[in-house]
């Protein structure tokens, strides 16, 4: 959240939680479930999101990333949220190594 009198223009692009990637169409103003982490389903996803979203019918499973891309997001682009959002990054950085075992077989040792 911004602090107020802080207009950050553009909206949401997606969203990555542990269970799965979201798009974000900004004509409905709503979530699109695009992928499903590796051993959940978009039941269980259903059951744990806090909000309602769009989906197809069959749902793919999200890929693992690439080793080019951990390395990215755990460095450069973890640097440079944290000039503006220095708590979070922070946070971000503790949990950027860990995933919990379900996710790690899932992703097979990412």
């Amino acid at each position: 959240m911004s602090a107020p009198g802080i207009y950050r223009p553009g909206g949401p692009y997606g969203l990555l939680t542990g269970l799965a990637w979201f798009s974000f169409d900004k004509q409905k103003h709503r979530f699109r479930l695009e992928s499903v982490h590796p051993e959940y389903s978009v039941e269980e996803i259903r059951d744990q999101t806090g909000f309602e979203f769009d989906c197809s019918d069959q749902v793919p499973f999200t890929p693992a990333p690439e080793p080019e891309i951990l390395a990215l997001v755990r460095g450069r682009i973890r640097n440079e949220i944290a000039e503006t959002y220095p708590c979070f990054a922070s946070t971000f950085a503790n949990r950027a190594g860990i995933m919990s075992g379900r996710a790690r077989r899932g992703f097979h040792g990412v």
